[in-house]
């Protein structure tokens, strides 16, 4: 190639000369370099002096490109990892020193395995590296600059588990199978630095790794999530992305929960009706689940959607293609009313059901005592079973409203052909002959804890979400269990203060997620192995998009990860920092999440004396909690919370902000308001006389309860009788109202009492009726009603308010439930 003269304006900030020479010589060990008044020349590996401003080539373009690609193509970005924190924690991590450097030169080697080949063209996709670039290896010994995958059971049997080895020179991933390959993809990806974005080009781009060698592999072989597309259904693109959030934290179980009450979303050949009828309902978007009305005439359901045959199959292959099997739920016999409104001729109802619009529906089974219905499932599980190879099918079970199986005929003649008592026996049979479908088709069953009633199928595998009681017995029973209770999995409840989070129920921390532990004392040793795992639960009454199911999954799946996969897992304080480090990451990804554990509770208690104190603090333990009680936003600059402390005798509003050094952490301030009145600090006794008296400040804190019960700010009696308090009063004091809240939650069979009466006692004994309040209860939403008296009374020494209980007003909650009531102010 002939010579050309070439002119190039530089300033003196190219890199050293060590630089130059040492990222030269990866290209050709023949230049050489001298760092001369401020410029370089390079003619035929010479060096020329020349003036600061101008460098003067002479040489081949080879050349010219050697300079110009090591001086004024600088990279654009240059990441670098801070800390090494990994969701879930590995078995064994030795740290080393030093970075291994990803740039637009790394290749990706595999060895002679299919397994290999196609892990190094996932990574080389997520890395951004050029398919060219990804190359089989062409020796044993690792390339400089590479990432090698190879498969090799050298010192690791178990397939899930891998060997990651980040040294300067290269990253080596070994693993027995490619499912430890992909698993060892998963921590590469979690050591990058948080800032760099997967999945795009490297091109400019500099990222350095930390040098680390890590061996790992799970503690449990089932490590499984649950997404409801029942309740709300998700196109197949928004399940896909879960179950990429599934495989990026090493969960290898997707249960897709296809059917319901509110919705059929599996398409069948021989039962059009389950989706030309079953998929659809009523919109009533906006309104609260449980508050929702059923269809009325001439309504037309328009919500909804389903999956075809080929939509599941591909979403099977793409879990697959992420190390996870899909587990398929058809529930029956219970929550099957979209089967009854598709095929009524298949139910226990006398009249025709439409598909539930939300909330709790009657009417919702199929009935066991028709013969008809078995040959509906066993058309349905041989369906199934062609489309999801996985070996289980999961037939729910759970939550049956029999109800109507105590006065349908079909149902009381098949207790009697089959010598039955009771309908709980009638469940069993229901099961038993259901298991023997699902094995017919060369699969096993799966149901929650309910299938133990009334007896427990041969062979079936118990899923325990109603704590882990049915798990222990079925455990100890010699059946194979899955651990999956609400108290620790159920990723649908409040996960912060309700007062700030998105509408749910019930409440489940992140601790109470990382204390979970599958394997429960009360099982007798040699049963444990019984335990195959755990499983995590998104039920989706309050989720209808991904992004809401995003926040409802972040960060309490990160410490579900760690309780199922971490052989030794991260002490608490030491989880807590690795999420914090995640979220930069999730940040990265674009992934919703709840910041919920950086914002400050407030608890609020009356003490013995009479004097209300208030309680800070964070899910995150922060030690710099800032506080106001003049209205006003928490700085850092106001003042610091260190104990609890009293708050003034007035009517107030305080707020709260937890802060990471001068910046404020999660999303929100929290607040609370204090209001003074006549009762602040006076002990109320509820129920007094019987067994279930009891005495508490809770009642006059001068906080108010919210929307649900779960807030710890209301009192109630779990009973059916009516709720009574009674309350002691300053009697030099003029007393104009008395007022208090009562709350309603139909879901959880709270109730607002039907008539609220007021009673006086001037000598603080002898109560004499005052005024009476009937609370309208033609709508039963959930809600607060405020009951007000005015009284304009003397000389009051106690007051005593009965809530009468007459349970719930619809036909499928006709009964008696709580009582719950907050905050007795009196002015």
């Amino acid at each position: 190639m002939g010579q050309e003269k070439t002119e190039i304006k530089i300033n003196t900030k190219y890199p050293s000369i060590e630089d130059l020479q040492l990222r030269a010589k990866k290209r050709s060990p023949k230049f050489a370099f001298e760092y001369l008044d401020g410029g370089i020349i390079i003619k035929n590996n010479k060096i020329k002096k020349m003036s600061k401003t101008k460098v003067l080539i002479k040489g081949s373009v080879a050349v010219l490109f050697l300079l110009v690609t090591n001086c004024a193509k600088q990279p654009k970005n240059v990441y670098k990892a801070e800390v090494i924190s990994m969701i879930p924690k590995p078995t064994q991590v030795q740290k080393g020193t030093g970075v291994f450097t990803l740039d637009d030169t790394t290749i990706i080697v595999y060895s002679d395995s299919s397994e290999a080949k196609e892990k190094a063209h996932q990574l080389g996709a997520l890395l951004g590296v050029e398919p060219s670039k990804v190359q089989p290896s062409k020796s044993q010994e690792a390339s400089s600059n590479s990432i090698t995958l190879k498969i090799s059971d050298e010192g690791m049997k178990d397939k899930e588990g891998y060997t990651l080895d980040i040294s300067e020179e290269h990253i080596i991933i070994s693993a027995p199978h490619g499912t430890g390959l992909f698993y060892g993809i998963q921590t590469l990806r979690q050591l990058l630095p948080k800032t760099y974005k997967t999945s795009v080009s490297i091109a400019n781009t500099v990222c350095k790794i930390p040098v680390v060698k890590i061996t790992d592999s799970p503690k449990f072989a089932w490590r499984g999530m649950m997404l409801d597309v029942s309740r709300h259904f998700f196109p197949a693109d928004s399940v896909k992305r879960f179950i990429d959030h599934l495989a990026r934290y090493k969960f290898n179980i997707f249960h897709i929960h296809l059917t319901d009450d509110q919705g059929w979303r599996f398409d069948s050949e021989k039962y059009p009706k389950l989706t030309e009828i079953g998929a659809w309902r009523v919109d009533r978007s906006g309104k609260r689940w449980f508050d929702r009305e059923p269809q009325q005439l001439g309504e037309k359901p328009t919500y909804g959607g389903f999956y075809t045959k080929e939509e599941l199959k591909d979403i099977v292959a793409y879990a697959r293609s992420k190390h996870m099997e899909v587990l398929p739920e058809i529930d029956v016999p219970g929550h099957s009313r979209a089967i009854v409104a598709s095929y009524p001729e298949l139910g226990c109802a006398t009249m025709p059901v439409n598909v539930a619009t939300g909330g709790i529906d009657s009417n919702n089974t199929i009935n066991p005592g028709k013969e008809e219905v078995y040959g509906f499932i066993d058309d349905i599980i041989e369906e199934v079973a062609e489309i999801f190879p996985f070996p289980y099918i999961h037939i729910g079970g759970d939550e049956t409203i029999k109800t109507n199986w105590s006065t349908d005929p079909f149902c009381q003649k098949k207790i009697k052909e089959e010598g039955l008592h009771e309908v709980d026996e009638l469940q069993s049979y229901f099961i038993k002959r259901v298991e023997k479908i699902v094995n017919s088709q060369g699969k096993k069953l799966i149901g929650w804890d309910e299938i133990l009633e009334g007896g427990l199928a041969p062979d079936a595998t118990v899923m325990s979400w109603r704590g882990v009681k049915g798990g222990i017995k079925s455990a100890n029973m010699g059946h194979d269990v899955i651990m999956a209770p609400n108290s620790h999995a159920y990723f649908n409840l409040f996960q912060g203060d309700p007062k700030f989070e998105p509408d749910a129920h019930s409440k489940l921390w992140l601790k109470d997620v990382y204390d979970f532990n599958p394997v429960i004392d009360e099982i007798a040793p040699e049963k444990r192995h019984r335990v195959l795992g755990g499983h995590g639960a998104l039920w989706t009454e309050f989720v209808p998009n991904l992004g809401h199911a995003e926040y409802m999954l972040f960060p309490r799946m990160l410490a579900l990860s760690e309780s199922l996969w971490s052989l030794k897992k991260s002490n608490w304080h030491e989880l807590l920092t690795n999420i914090h480090h995640e979220f930069r990451r999730l940040d990265t990804d674009g992934i919703n999440y709840s910041k919920s554990i950086y914002h400050v509770n407030i608890v609020s208690e009356v003490n013995a004396a009479g004097n209300r104190m208030v309680e800070l603090f964070t899910q995150s333990e922060s030690k710099n909690i800032r506080y106001t009680i003049d209205g006003s936003e928490p700085t850092i600059h106001s003042t610091l919370y260190k104990d609890a402390f009293e708050v003034p005798k007035k009517s107030f509003v305080l707020r709260a902000a937890a802060f990471k050094d001068d910046r404020m952490q999660g999303s929100l301030v929290a607040d609370e308001t204090f209001d003074d009145h006549l009762a602040i600090g006076n002990v109320a006794v509820v129920n007094p006389g019987t067994s279930e008296t009891k005495s508490t400040y809770k009642l006059t804190d001068g906080v108010q309860g919210s929307k649900t019960y779960v807030d710890g700010r209301w009192v109630s009696i779990p009973s059916k009788q009516d709720l009574v308090v009674e309350l002691l009063l300053d009697p030099s004091k003029k007393i104009n109202a008395v007022s208090m809240n009562f709350l309603q939650d139909p879901a959880e069979y709270i109730f607002w009492p039907v008539e609220v009466i007021l009673s006086i006692a001037k000598d603080g004994k002898k109560f004499v009726t005052h005024k009476k309040s009937k609370i309208d209860r033609e709508h039963q939403y959930t809600g607060i009603k405020k009951v007000r008296f005015n009284l304009n009374e003397k000389d009051v020494k106690a007051i005593k308010i009965r809530a009468v209980n007459k349970g719930g007003i619809r036909a499928e909650l006709k009964r008696q439930g709580s009582l719950f009531i907050d905050e007795i102010k009196v002015d």
